[in-house]
């Protein structure tokens, strides 16, 4: 079966995450308290994954929170999710990650990370086979960007053998943090190196969506979209059945593992599967489309509920006909469909697309970072955490070249 620990980081990464527990304890059949309420085996069958059960038959998250200021984790730690998760688990600093990548990865995040894998270790030891990690942060601030980064270094270290896998929000066009793409930048080479899946959202094509500006909205579509996802590692499925499987199919390139993803229910109950195909297309991904050529290296729906394999399967490959110019010709039947049908929850489909689009998003926030750069602009703020000019230098080029990369996916000459 295999066991995923969730990493929660900063205030984003926190309040999404526990948004996503609620979803997926509805799922599980799992009352507030952490006990079975259910009525289908099937619940319980591979609740594992992303539940340690307890010998009073309570099951509660393997999940560890981290921020570098206590009062979100003070609030979620009195909610109904904060109260299944053991107290050990919530590490808090004081000061705050000051909207800064440095002082997450040098200064106030590298003096808790010890405590954090620490307690990470603890996780691991109580898995019987542990496959990976899930990482779940807001890539702009200090805390997700900084001290996210640093945890992605030393999980790759301590767990080599391990997969990866990041749900990374992305800003808004409106961002109030002036330095964001400073951060995002710095950010993208442990994206990278360190991580197996990096799955890309974007809170502003969220709030579009579903036409709220406020967070508890977006973090319902948000998490929505991370349990759909996550469907096919916490319940019977043929493909994509775990994160290394997962990497397998859909990961071309060891680099180019940027993700973008899009979730849609499948409601009324007579509405035709051929329809979902307007979820993946990039005006209804949850990432601004930054103009980017659309050239797909892979693509998998996962279908939850009453759908027929044969539909699920038609619905695929009826959006692999009609968009054939944007998948890419050297990877045959790179359209996959998986079926999670037994799972007593509505009908609804979610996208992950493996598109080299995503250059367009990377190109965005690089542009913003080197006009900054060449200004020197904001750089004393990272120099006092012991940063100095050749980082923010390194980071540019290594944007570049990945950007470079996806560029050759799109002009078929390859990736070395």
């Amino acid at each position: 079966m295999g066991e995923i620990i969730t990493i929660q980081l900063g205030q984003c990464g926190a309040q999404l995450g526990t948004q996503f527990w609620e979803t997926i304890c509805q799922q599980h059949g799992l009352e507030p308290g952490g006990f079975y309420c259910g009525q289908h085996n099937v619940q319980l069958e591979r609740a594992g994954v992303y539940f340690h059960e307890l010998r009073s038959a309570r099951y509660i998250p393997r999940s560890v929170l981290v921020d570098l200021e206590p009062g979100v984790l003070d609030t979620i730690q009195t909610g109904v999710v904060g109260r299944m998760i053991p107290p050990t688990n919530f590490l808090r600093g004081q000061n705050g990650g000051g909207n800064n990548w440095g002082t997450g990865f040098y200064t106030d995040g590298a003096e808790l990370a010890p405590n954090i894998l620490d307690v990470i270790r603890r996780e691991a030891e109580r898995s019987d086979s542990l496959q990976g990690f899930n990482l779940v942060h807001g890539v702009p601030a200090g805390t997700g960007g900084g001290l996210g980064s640093l945890l992605l270094s030393s999980l790759y270290d301590e767990y080599p053998h391990q997969q990866r896998m990041s749900f990374s929000v992305f800003p808004r066009s409106n961002y109030d943090i002036v330095v964001y793409p400073y951060n995002i930048t710095l950010s993208m080479k442990y994206l990278s190196e360190y991580c197996d899946v990096a799955v890309c959202m974007d809170s502003e094509r969220a709030a579009t969506i579903v036409q709220s500006q406020t967070y508890p909205a977006i973090n319902r579509l948000l998490a929505s979209t991370m349990a759909g996802l996550t469907l096919p590692f916490r319940f019977p499925s043929q493909i994509n059945s775990d994160l290394r499987k997962l990497v397998g199919n859909m990961v071309p390139f060891p680099r180019l593992h940027f993700f973008q993803t899009g979730f849609a229910p499948l409601d009324p109950p007579d509405l035709e599967l051929s329809q979902i195909e307007t979820i993946f297309q990039k005006e209804n991904r949850l990432l601004l489309d930054y103009g980017a050529d659309d050239h797909i290296p892979s693509l998998a729906a996962t279908f939850q509920g009453d759908v027929l394999p044969t539909e699920a399967h038609d619905a695929v490959q009826a959006i692999r006909r009609q968009h054939g110019d944007s998948f890419v010709e050297w990877i045959p039947d790179n359209a996959q469909a998986v079926l999670c049908q037994d799972i007593p929850a509505p009908r609804s489909v979610t996208s992950l697309t493996h598109s080299a689009s995503i250059r367009g998003m990377m190109g965005h926030f690089l542009e913003r970072h080197n006009v900054m750069y060449k200004m020197k602009a904001f750089m004393m703020y990272y120099f006092r955490e012991g940063m100095d000019e050749l980082e923010f230098k390194e980071a540019s080029e290594y944007a570049e070249d990945l950007v470079a990369e996806y560029s050759k996916v799109v002009d078929g000459s390859g990736v070395a």
